[in-house]
This record gives structure tokens, C-alpha cells and sequence, in this order.
């Protein structure tokens, strides 16, 4: 959790705290220091025969600290220049944060005869900026990088940064590095490489990530299950958030973020450490707060905690904003107070006896001292190795893995705590039962006297029963409430009665319906912390009042108790509204006489609780479930007024024709077949490919699209829109060019030229016939996708089929290409052209003239053409209401099995 600051005046206090840690464990180790070195201790780093891989440390490198960023790569290049360059003091030379440049000066030399391509590496994942100077062909080329540039920029896309280049054997060269890094700590261990060793090397690595990431990730979606399956306690969620967000710290630390997430947004990779730190903090303190209850157990933490988790969320927030140096120093801040919070909250829960919170103590030193291990290694107080490098990574998983540990702990001992009072209760019973057997001579005189007292309980049983089926029956609060006070009354005193609903967001308890001598009185609200409130009492304790003395009795739970409304009872009773463990509320009756009450009413009260318990809750899912339908609802009515708006108008047919009509039945609110027209003039295209065009054009189309209701609603609004751009670009105004068109543009809109074959096969898409009708000339141009055009003449209907391909659609065999085919003719005065969607012929019914025991079939296409000759000698608006008489007609009570759409064009 605790991660190193940007500048070294933010970093003191940090370094100094992990300096006294670093002694007190490893006794100290030294810190680099560059020390003033002549040129000629200097020497060529030799690449060896069979050698894979060369660390470059000493006086293999030459380094320089530009303080001002003024030199250039000329200048450091001279020969001159090099008594300037100090050598590296070990593998992993550490500068702390610095706002200097760094130049790298390595001379190398190669002696393996077999191999002349290597990979010089810079294992720090965090550098802004690295240019690398290289000679090609006599003269210095470079290459820049880091993580203040795009990832696909590197030259080798890896979460560490490698540069290839060449050497022949024997052959020697000087190349150069410049550093820049106001977002890390100025280390840049450098190592040479065999490209297949560094793939071996890295394989590797990323297999024991792999494992690292992948023990996590399992163990994240694992609590994600128990979460949603155990239908309560937000403990396991909260844990899935935290450890999602300490995987991310983890991976932009190893630079696989950056390499996988955001890696074309340099500017996030710039936040992203900070802001992962501070929300990472958040949840571990929610999570503290449910896993170790400390709102039952340890209330003084409990509310420290919620301070705290309101100034993480803050902190959070104020990253975004602030520059790096100072959100990385206030993301520290919100670290080291979070790891020192969370360990004296785990340790004060052992102390009173949690066993659990031992694991969630152990888990989290883990964690931190991963952290602690890494700090060190960065600041140079531990050597660079493998143990020190994944530490981060090592104490994650194991902090997961004990956490995991420390819940299933907790289930264990939630579920040893349910067996413990199911065994004392059935201990309790068989005492009883045998203090029965012991005494049943002794009770044989009273069982005259019981049995009149069982028939009583019975009849107030079957009385009970009755008025829980009464209260239960109603969803609506008042009227409970009302159900509930009117047998009350009538089964006790009850000069006071009240229901107090329990709000627990906002910690409230409110007097909704209290009588005080059958006067309602007014609604109170009280803190549900209350100490000295009787309702609060019994929420807080879940438990039954039962007071026959309140004078002296009421001390003994309510040492100051105050009275809300009305005066002070002397008898009371006073119940939980529960639902399993959750508490709804409080029930209660009291009487201004001492000793109002019997053991008898306490449990007529009880059980009276129960039911109402139950009454509310079914209320209060009624509501939402009521509310959610009418907020469908209306967002479903807005989606229909948007669909028709797009359409255009009946009228605007009838205009541009002598009779046409639309008939229009979605089968839901919204519906996924529409229609469209469109005008066009050859003298608003002024080019080649309108020379054949006729002078004017009427163009109308109508579609079945793909499924129905709001889906379908939702393709009827890209089909129009898409014609509509088609119609825009001018490129076209034939109908299978159009369609042609069209099926490229809804492929695309869906990806579905990415499905090659017939197990990916999707259907989006639609069935939709064009008719281009130029009146001047009186032809017509058709082209349908599964769709026919129908002319009746006569009342003779010719059917003008279209092409067998459907728009979209995610696989055609390369064997038979898409095409759809253009039909020309000529029509008569008086033709009466149909375009319809397959809904009204699939529409489940039956012939009126069948008897009862006719199965039910569809209409089906051959009547439906036998139906349209019988009515195109009716004008279109009578075709209308004939449309609508034969679908009640045939369908009758039936539900409707498609959307229908029916165009009639007489010419």
C-alpha cells in the first residue's frame, strides 16, 4: 500500500520512516553515491561467445547528471566531454526523484561470432522519457520513449523498455542514453540481451504473473459469487472492489497496465498510481468496518472509520485534480494512515476475542511489508533480486489468499454460532421435557383447567390467523396500519399505540402512525442511536419490551428516557418489526394503568408483529416493483413517439398519390417494421450517374426488420436513417443499388463482415422491398431482400418476387455471392400495388366457419393474396378498415404473433 512520493522533499519522512524500519530488520545497507572516477577506469562491456545476457554496472557505464536539461547530444558525444561521465555504482544506480536529465554513456563490444542482433533493456516501467542514441551506417540515429508517450510508440512493446540493435562480431560501438522522469525514481538498471534469451526470460515472467494475477483474480470473482449468492452482507463486495483496485496498483507498478489498459493515454498512466492508491484505501476501510463489525463491537472505531472513509473518497477526488508530485505525496498520506488505521482496528479486535481478524491482521502485514520490501529496493537499502522486485506482487497474493482465509473463517464461526443456539435450544427442550415427565402426577389435577386454556389459545389462534390474512392481504401502509390498531384495540387496553419505521441509511426511526386515546397524533422523527428512546432501544437490541411498572422499571433500559409524544405510560409493550435480521420497525401498546398486561397479550403482540412484518415488506416491494413497471412504462410511450416521429406521416402518401394508405400494428408499443418515401428530381443531380433517371421519381419502401418491440424499435431507426443517408449522398437512385448499399452499411454498423462462418451466424438485419415509380413514364423500378411486391389489376394479382437475401445477416457462402436483381414494367391507371411485412400472414387464428376442434393455424400468404384481390376494389381508406375487421376477425381474443405493416398505392 505505501508507495514512494515524486520529489525528495515530499519523500524525507517516508524514506526516514523505512530507514528506521530497513535497520531494525536487515541492519542497514548503504545508499548509491557517485564517486569521482578518471577516464581510464572506464572499460568496454564484452559480449562473450555463448554468453545470453550481460549486466551492465561500474565502469561499463559512464553516467552524467544534466542539472538544467541544457546539454545536447552533441555536445556529450564530443570526446572531450567524457571525463564529465562518473561511473555506475552497481547493477541498479538510484538517484531518488530528481528533475535532472540523465545521460547513459555504455561502449560495447562483440565477441559471440554467432549472433550480431541484441536488445539493450531499461527495467523501470515508470520513466517519462528515454532517448536512445545508436550509430547506423557511420552516423547517430535515435529512438525516444516512455510512458509520457503512446505504448505502440516503443519500439519493442513490452511493459519494460527495450531497444534492439545490431553488432557484428568483433565490431565495437558507444551508445547513449538520455532519462527524463518527473513521475518516478530515477533507477535505470540496464542489461543486454539475445533476443530469444530475453523471449525465454520473459515468458517466463509472465507465467509467474500469470499465476500471481490469475491466484487473485480467481479468488476476486470467488467472493464475487458468495457475494451475489448469499444474498447478504457487503463485506464480500467491498473486498472484491479492494483487492480489484490493489491488482491495478500492482499492474501499474509492473507496468502491465500501461501495457494493456490505458496504454494510448499517457496522460491516465499519469494518474492512474494515485488515484488507484487513494480508492484502494476507501474500500479496505468499508471493508474493515463490515468484516470486523465494528459497529456492534467496536462502536468508538466504527465511527472513526466513517470519518475516515469520507476522507479517503476526498482524497480520491483531489487526486484527479492535483499534479502528480502532490497526488502521489497525498496518496502516501492516505497509505500510511490507512495501513496504521486498519492495524490497530484489527488488533483491538482480537483483543476482544475475534479469532477471525487474526488472518485479516496477518494478511495485511503481508501486504504492507511487500510494500515496505519494495520501497526499500527502489531507494536502493536492499540489492536488486527477484525476492525484492515481486515483493509487491508475493504479499498481494498471499494478503488475498489469507483474507479469503479470514472470511471463510468468518463464515465458520457465524455458522458454529447458528449451531451453537440451535443445539442450547434443543438442550433447553429436552430439559423441559424431562422436568415434564418429572412432573406430570403432580400436574394431572390441572389438566381440566389447561385444557379449557388450550381451547382458549386456540380460539385466539384461529383468531390470529384470521387477522394476519387480513393485514396481509393489503399492500398499501395506511390501510395496515388501520387493520392492525382496530384489533388491537379491541384484544387489549391500548390507550397508546404506535408503528415507528426503522430507516437505516439514514439512521432514523419515524413515528408514522401513533393514537393516543383514538386522537392521531402528529409524525415525529428521532436519532435510531438514541440512548434514552424506547423505540430505539428495541430496534438497537432487537428485543420485546415488557413493562407492567414503567415508574420503576423503564430505569432499568432507559436511563434518562424521554418521552416523544403524549404522557408517560405505566404498562407497555413494545415489539420488533423483523424480517429475519432485518429490523423494519417497532409495534407497541401501552396503558396509562399499571399491570395492564398478561403473557397472554405480550404473545398475541408477537405474533401480531410478525404478520405485519410481512405486510410491510410485501408493501414496500409492491411499490418498487410498481414504480419500476410505470417508469418501463413511460420510457417504452417516449420510445414510440420518437419511432413515429421519424416515420412519415399517412398524409404525406395521400398527398403525393391519388389513394394510399398505411395499416400499422405494432404487436408491443413500438415496432420493428416501418415505412418510408421519398421524391426525387433528376434536376438536383447534375452528374454521370444520373443521365438514365427519370425526371421524377416517387420512391416508397417498406421493411420487416429484426425482432420486435424496443429492439426492433431500435433497427426501424437505423434502417431510416440509413436510406436516408444513402438517398443524401446522391450515388444512387435505383433500387438495388440502393439495397446493395444498404446491406454494406448495416454489415458494418454490426461487425458482421467479421463472421466467416455459420456457427457465428447472427441475423441482424431486416426483410425490405423499394418501389422507384416514375408517373410521367408510368414504370415502375422494384428490388426487395426477401421481400415481394404484389399488383393487383383487375383483381388479378401478379407477385414481383425479390432477392433470397435478407439485409445483413452474418454469413454468405463464398460460393454464392449477395446480388439483388432490378425489375422494370409498366403499370396500367388503376393498379393497386401492396407492399407487406410477413406479420399479418403469420398471425395465429381461426376461420369463424371452423368448428371448436379445428387446430389453430396462421393466415398464411395464399389467403392473404386471395384477400388482397377482394379488396382492391375498394378505395384504400375502406381497405384500411377491411384490413382491421379481417385481423379481428381471424385472431380473435388471440394474442398478436408479429408486428403487421400492409402499404396500399393505387396509381
Amino acid at each position: 500500500m505505501l508507495i514512494t512520493t515524486q520529489k525528495k522533499k515530499i519523500a524525507l519522512p517516508l524514506f526516514f520512516f523505512i530507514n528506521l524500519i530497513s535497520i531494525s530488520i536487515f541492519g542497514g545497507f548503504s545508499v548509491y553515491a557517485q564517486q569521482n572516477t578518471s577516464n581510464s577506469d572506464f572499460k568496454t562491456a564484452i559480449i562473450q561467445q555463448g554468453q545470453n545476457d550481460l549486466r551492465l554496472e561500474g565502469n561499463s557505464i559512464g553516467i552524467f547528471e544534466d542539472t538544467n536539461h541544457s546539454k545536447t547530444f552533441a555536445q556529450i558525444s564530443e570526446e572531450h566531454f567524457l571525463s564529465n561521465f562518473k561511473p555506475s555504482q552497481g547493477y541498479n544506480p538510484n538517484f531518488g526523484f530528481s528533475e535532472s536529465a540523465f545521460w547513459i554513456r555504455v561502449e560495447l563490444e562483440n565477441q559471440n561470432e554467432e549472433q550480431n542482433e541484441f536488445l539493450v533493456e531499461i527495467a523501470a516501467p515508470l520513466l517519462d522519457s528515454i532517448t536512445f542514441f545508436y550509430k547506423e551506417e557511420g552516423t547517430y540515429d535515435s529512438i525516444i520513449t516512455g510512458d509520457a508517450f503512446e505504448f505502440w510508440q516503443r519500439p519493442v512493446e513490452n511493459r519494460y523498455f527495450l531497444f534492439p540493435f545490431q553488432l557484428k562480431p568483433t565490431e565495437k560501438q558507444v551508445f547513449y542514453f538520455r532519462i527524463a522522469s518527473t513521475a518516478s525514481l530515477m533507477q535505470f538498471p540496464i542489461r543486454v540481451w539475445k533476443p530469444l534469451t530475453f523471449e525465454q526470460y520473459n515468458h517466463q515472467f509472465q507465467f509467474i504473473f500469470g499465476i500471481i494475477y490469475g491466484i487473485i483474480i480467481f479468488i476476486l470473482i470467488n467472493n464475487l459469487f458468495l457475494y451475489f449468492n448469499l444474498g447478504k452482507g457487503n463485506s464480500y463486495l467491498y473486498y472484491v472492489i479492494a483487492m480489484a483496485c490493489s491488482l491495478l496498483v500492482i499492474a501499474n507498478l509492473n507496468g502491465h497496465a500501461y501495457e494493456y489498459l490505458w496504454g494510448n493515454f499517457p496522460l491516465l498512466q499519469q494518474k492512474a498510481l494515485p488515484m488507484c492508491l487513494t480508492f484502494l484505501d476507501f474500500w479496505l476501510v468499508l471493508f474493515c468496518r463490515r468484516f470486523l463489525n465494528t459497529r456492534t463491537f467496536l462502536e468508538k472505531f466504527d465511527k472513526a472509520l466513517r470519518i475516515f472513509g469520507f476522507v479517503q473518497l476526498a482524497f480520491f477526488i483531489l487526486t484527479i485534480f492535483l499534479p502528480y508530485e502532490y497526488a502521489m505525496y497525498l496518496s502516501n498520506l492516505s497509505a500510511a494512515a490507512t495501513a496504521m488505521v486498519l492495524l490497530i482496528t484489527g488488533t483491538s479486535a482480537i483483543l476482544r476475542g475475534n479469532t477471525s481478524a487474526w488472518f485479516f491482521i496477518s494478511g495485511f502485514s503481508v501486504y504492507i511489508l511487500g510494500y515496505v520490501i519494495f520501497a526499500l529496493k527502489t531507494s536502493s537499502l536492499l540489492p536488486l533480486n527477484s525476492f525484492t522486485e515481486y515483493s509487491v506482487q508475493v504479499g498481494a497474493a498471499l494478503q488475498v489468499i489469507l483474507l479469503s482465509f479470514a472470511i471463510g473463517v468468518r463464515i465458520r464461526e457465524i455458522r458454529n454460532e447458528k449451531n451453537e443456539a440451535q443445539r442450547s435450544m434443543m438442550e433447553t427442550q429436552m430439559q423441559a421435557n424431562e422436568q415434564l415427565e418429572s412432573k406430570v402426577e403432580e400436574r394431572t389435577s390441572e389438566l381440566n383447567e389447561k385444557a379449557e386454556a388450550l381451547e382458549n389459545s386456540y380460539r385466539t389462534v384461529s383468531i390470529l390467523s384470521s387477522i394476519g390474512q387480513e393485514i396481509t392481504a393489503s399492500l398499501d401502509y395506511e390501510a395496515i396500519f388501520a387493520v392492525l390498531y382496530r384489533y388491537v384495540h379491541e384484544l387489549m387496553d391500548s390507550a397508546f399505540f404506535g408503528v415507528d419505521l426503522y430507516y437505516p441509511d439514514k439512521e432514523q426511526i419515524v413515528y408514522v402512525y401513533n393514537i393516543e386515546n383514538e386522537v392521531l397524533l402528529p409524525e415525529e422523527k428521532i436519532d435510531a442511536n438514541n440512548p434514552n428512546n424506547l423505540s430505539a432501544y428495541v430496534v438497537r437490541k432487537k428485543e420485546n419490551l415488557f413493562i407492567n411498572d414503567a415508574e420503576n422499571e423503564i430505569k432499568k433500559y432507559l436511563p434518562n428516557v424521554e418521552i416523544v409524544v403524549g404522557e408517560a405510560p405505566k404498562s407497555v409493550i413494545a415489539i420488533p418489526l423483523l424480517l429475519g435480521e432485518r429490523v423494519l420497525g417497532v409495534v407497541s401498546v401501552q396503558s396509562f394503568e399499571k399491570n395492564a398486561y398478561t403473557s397472554q397479550h405480550l404473545e398475541i403482540m408477537k405474533t401480531l408483529a410478525s404478520y405485519t412484518a410481512i405486510a410491510l415488506d410485501n408493501a414496500s416491494s409492491y411499490s418498487k416493483i410498481r414504480n419500476a413497471n410505470t417508469k418501463t412504462m413511460q420510457s417504452i410511450r417516449y420510445a414510440q413517439r420518437i419511432q413515429e416521429g421519424l416515420l412519415p406521416r399517412p398524409r404525406i402518401l395521400t398527398e403525393n398519390f391519388d389513394q394510399a394508405s398505411v395499416f400499422y400494428r405494432p404487436r408491443d408499443i413500438v415496432s420493428g417494421d416501418f415505412y418510408w418515401f421519398e421524391t426525387l428530381l433528376k434536376k438536383d443531380f447534375d452528374d454521370e450517374l444520373h443521365q438514365n433517371m427519370p425526371n421524377k421519381l416517387k420512391m416508397i419502401a417498406l421493411a420487416d426488420c429484426t425482432g420486435h418491440g424496443v429492439p426492433g424499435a431500435l433497427m426501424t431507426i437505423m434502417g431510416v436513417n440509413l436510406l436516408n443517408q444513402i438517398i443524401a449522398e446522391g450515388g444512387t437512385w435505383q433500387p438495388d443499388e440502393i439495397l446493395t448499399k444498404l446491406d454494406e452499411r448495416v454489415r458494418h454498423t454490426f461487425h458482421l463482415e467479421e463472421m466467416h462462418t455459420p456457427k457465428s451466424r447472427r441475423n441482424d438485419g431486416m426483410d425490405i422491398g423499394i418501389c422507384a415509380i416514375d408517373e410521367e413514364e408510368r414504370v415502375i423500378y422494384y428490388a426487395g431482400a426477401k421481400m415481394p411486391l404484389y399488383i393487383v389489376r383487375n383483381q388479378k394479382i401478379e407477385t414481383i418476387k425479390g432477392s433470397s437475401f435478407a439485409i445483413g445477416g452474418s454469413f454468405v457462402s463464398k460460393k454464392k455471392e449477395k446480388e439483388y436483381k432490378i425489375n422494370i414494367f409498366r403499370y396500367e391507371k388503376g393498379d393497386n400495388l401492396f407492399l407487406a411485412s410477413d406479420g399479418f400472414q403469420d398471425q395465429f387464428g381461426a376461420d369463424s366457419k371452423m368448428d371448436s376442434n379445428t387446430i389453430e393455424r396462421k393466415y398464411y400468404t395464399r389467403f392473404f393474396r386471395q384477400f388482397l384481390e377482394e379488396i382492391s376494389i375498394l378505395s384504400t381508406a375502406e381497405q384500411y378498415s377491411a384490413f382491421s375487421k379481417e385481423l379481428i376477425r381471424w385472431k380473435k381474443t388471440r394474442k398478436q404473433t408479429d408486428d403487421i405493416l400492409i402499404m396500399s398505392v393505387k396509381l
